[in-house]
C-alpha cells in the first residue's frame, strides 16, 4: 500500500497590464522604466520596507515588499553571478519580480473527512512591471493515500477552503480569493483602474515529496489511482475521456518512464519521480528543487506569453515598452535563457503553439 507522508502544491494566476507603458504612464510604483524600478530594488535588498514606507499610504492587501531570489544555485544561474550584490542591478533586463506578503494572514480550512491532513499555506503576490501573479504554496502533511490528495486538490479548487483570521466565518472559493486579491493589487501597484489581461485558467504544480511503499506506476494503474491522478492532473475539471498515461512524459533524469514522468494538462502538471522518493535527505532537497524550478520558470513563461499577447495588440510600442520586450526576447533567445534550462515542463510549454506564436509576432515587431 502506497503512504504519502509529504506533498507540495503550487497555485498561481497571470495578470497583465502595459498601464505604465502608455503615454503618460500613471501609477503608484516606480516600474515605468528599468532605472526606477532597479532603484526601488536596491532598496528592498538592502532593507525589507513595507508599502507604505514606498507609496506613502497603506496597501489595500499589499504588506512587505521582499527580493524574490535567493543565494541558490538557480539564482546564480538565472543572473549569470554568484554575487548577490549584483543582482538588484539586473532585475530589469532578467524580467525578475518583487515579492510581496499580504496584510492579512490566510488560513486553509477542511471538512471532517479531510482533517487528517495539515496544510500550511504561503501566499504572496509577485509584482512585476508589467503585471503580476498571486502565487499560494501549500505544503500538505500527515499519512494518506493518492486518492486522498486528489479530493484534497479538487476542494482547494472548488470548496470554500479559504478564509482571513481577522474574519474567520467569511469563508472563500479559490475564485473569490484570487479576485479579491487582485482588485486589491490593481489599486496598490496599478492605479485602481488597470486593464488587466486574466486568462482563466490557473497555473497549478503538484509534486509528490516523501511516501511509505510503492509506487504510482504508469504501467499497471488501477482504476482508482487513474481517476485520482486525473483529479490532480486537472484540479475542479471533468475528467477527460482518455487515461492520463497520453498526458505523460518522462523526466529526463528519471529512470524508469513508467515511474519517473510529470503528468500535463493544460496549465497543470503532475510530478512523480520515483527516482527521488527514497528517505535521504539529499534526495529530498533535489526533488523540492526540482518542484519549486518547475513552478517559477513556467509561471515566468506564462506571463511573458501574456505580455506578448497583450503587446502585440498595442500600437505604437512607447521607447519603454520596446525595451521592456527586447529584454524579454533577449532572454528567451540566450544560451542562458529559459531555453538552456533543460526542465521537461518548461521547455514542453515553450514549444506549444500559443507561446511560440506570441513569440514570434513580437520578433517580427522588433527587428528593424
Amino acid at each position: 500500500m502506497i503512504t504519502l507522508t509529504q506533498t507540495i502544491v503550487d497555485i498561481a494566476d497571470c495578470n497583465v497590464t502595459l498601464r505604465y507603458f502608455t503615454a503618460p504612464a500613471p501609477g503608484t510604483m516606480p516600474f515605468s522604466g528599468a532605472g526606477p524600478y532597479e532603484t526601488l530594488y536596491a532598496q528592498i535588498a538592502q532593507q525589507v520596507p513595507h508599502y507604505e514606507q514606498v507609496c506613502g499610504a497603506k496597501g489595500n492587501v499589499l504588506e512587505q515588499l521582499r527580493p524574490v531570489y535567493a543565494p541558490n544555485k538557480f539564482w546564480n544561474r538565472y543572473f549569470l553571478s554568484g554575487d548577490v550584490i549584483d543582482y538588484p542591478a539586473r532585475v530589469w533586463s532578467r524580467l525578475v519580480p518583487i515579492s510581496a506578503t499580504l496584510r492579512e494572514r490566510l488560513e486553509v480550512i477542511l471538512p471532517p473527512a479531510l482533517a487528517a491532513m495539515t496544510i500550511s499555506p504561503v501566499p504572496r503576490v509577485l509584482l512585476h512591471p508589467f503585471g503580476w501573479s498571486t502565487w499560494l504554496s501549500m505544503r500538505i502533511t500527515g499519512s494518506y493515500t493518492l486518492e486522498d490528495l486528489a479530493g484534497l486538490v479538487s476542494y482547494l479548487f472548488t470548496g470554500p477552503a479559504y478564509r482571513y483570521d481577522s474574519n474567520p466565518a467569511a469563508a472563500m472559493t479559490l475564485t473569490q480569493l484570487l479576485g479579491g486579491i487582485r482588485k486589491g493589487v490593481e489599486g496598490d501597484a496599478f492605479g485602481g483602474k488597470a486593464e488587466t489581461a486574466t486568462p482563466p485558467d490557473l497555473l497549478t504544480v503538484t509534486t509528490v515529496l516523501a511516501k511509505h511503499g510503492g509506487g504510482v506506476s504508469l504501467g499497471a494503474l488501477s482504476n482508482e489511482q487513474e481517476q485520482s491522478l486525473q483529479k490532480l492532473v486537472r484540479p475542479g475539471k471533468p475528467a477527460k475521456n482518455k487515461s492520463v498515461k497520453t498526458m505523460a512524459e518522462a523526466l529526463p533524469l528519471g529512470g524508469d518512464p513508467l515511474l519517473d514522468y510529470v503528468l500535463h494538462d493544460g496549465m497543470s502538471w503532475f510530478i512523480w519521480a520515483e527516482h527521488l522518493l527514497k528517505p535521504e535527505s539529499r534526495l529530498f532537497r533535489h526533488l523540492r528543487c526540482y518542484h519549486n524550478n518547475t513552478f517559477r520558470s513556467l509561471l515566468q513563461a506564462w506571463l511573458v506569453e501574456t505580455l506578448f499577447k497583450q503587446a502585440s495588440k498595442m500600437k505604437p510600442w512607447t521607447p519603454e515598452l520596446t525595451a521592456l520586450l527586447d529584454s524579454a526576447v533577449t532572454l528567451l533567445d540566450s544560451s542562458e535563457g529559459l531555453n538552456d534550462y533543460k526542465n521537461r515542463s518548461l521547455l514542453t510549454f515553450l514549444v506549444s503553439p500559443g507561446f511560440t506564436k506570441a513569440a514570434q509576432t513580437v520578433r517580427q515587431r522588433l527587428t528593424p
